[in-house]
């Protein structure tokens, strides 16, 4: 009598670093443009 198993398994690649889904130029574009926004604020309501 002869049986026979087959295992099937696949492995997934590991993600790449940082923020998945996002691209980390696009954001800190993002956060840059809106501190310079506050920080011009805050000038303009100091003079």
């Amino acid at each position: 009598m002869i049986q026979e198993v087959t295992v099937v398994k696949t492995i997934s690649q590991p993600p790449p670093p940082g923020i998945p889904g996002y691209n980390i130029l696009l954001l800190l574009g993002i956060v840059s443009t809106i501190v310079v926004i506050i920080i011009k604020k805050r000038l303009n309501h100091l003079n």
